[in-house]
């Protein structure tokens, strides 16, 4: 079982190596192309990079032997290094499970037509991502679809200019570890701090009190 595609080492085994069934290049589609510089890769030795060309343009993979199995609560990330001189119009990551295709986030302009737009095949992100540098895409599994699902394959597609990408994978929310002072303590300064430990690093704006909540013995919400 792997939690990630690390398009850094060309190996055996299974997705994190990106030794998998690669079928294309076929009609608008690209050939997998590997790169170890222009962007230096975010991770590791090479990255893979999408041609320079106009219009809709994609490599991708299906039929990997080894699956990825996406639970519930799950995100899906990938990242991606956009060409500021041939900057896309559009970013697309699509899923491929249960012979399926319909499984597809994207950034920018809503120019490539796979999908129902708004849905979870074809789930509008945002705008496109800085270029000039690697950023990670984030997206939550179950909205295009996938919690729960086994995944086979994965594309990477553009409309027009150039992208690199990298490590792509997913990743479990974040749990609690511990926190002080602790459940069920007892004459505990009201003035005291509350620390909390995660079991990954947070973002610091992400914790407050419409994330958190504090319950007292009767199970009601004691506001932050």
């Amino acid at each position: 079982m792997w939690d990630r595609i690390d398009a850094n080492r060309l190996a055996v085994g299974a997705w994190e190596t990106f030794t998998l069934i690669v079928h294309g290049p076929t009609g608008s589609d690209e050939g997998w192309k590997w790169v170890s510089s222009n962007p230096s890769p975010y991770s590791g030795a090479v990255s893979h990079q999408s041609n320079n060309v106009s219009g809709l343009h994609q490599h991708y993979f299906w039929g990997a032997t080894q699956t990825l199995q996406v639970n519930a609560g799950d995100r899906l990330y990938t990242y991606v290094y956009l060409d500021s001189a041939n900057l896309p119009s559009e970013v697309m990551l699509q899923w491929y499970e249960n012979g399926s295709w319909e499984h597809r986030a994207y950034w920018g302009a809503n120019n490539i037509g796979w999908g129902a737009d708004g849905t979870a095949s074809r789930l509008n992100m945002g705008s496109l991502p800085p270029a000039g540098q690697w950023v990670r895409l984030e997206v939550e599994a179950s909205a295009v679809g996938l919690g729960g699902k086994t995944l086979n394959g994965m594309a990477f597609t553009l409309d027009g200019g150039r992208a690199s990408w990298d490590k792509t994978g997913k990743t479990a929310p974040p749990t609690v570890k511990s926190f002080s002072p602790a459940a069920g303590a007892t004459n505990v300064n009201l003035g005291a701090n509350m620390t909390v430990t995660f079991s990954k690093a947070m973002n610091p704006a992400t914790v407050n009190g419409s994330t958190v909540e504090l319950r007292d013995p009767s199970n009601n919400d004691v506001k932050l």
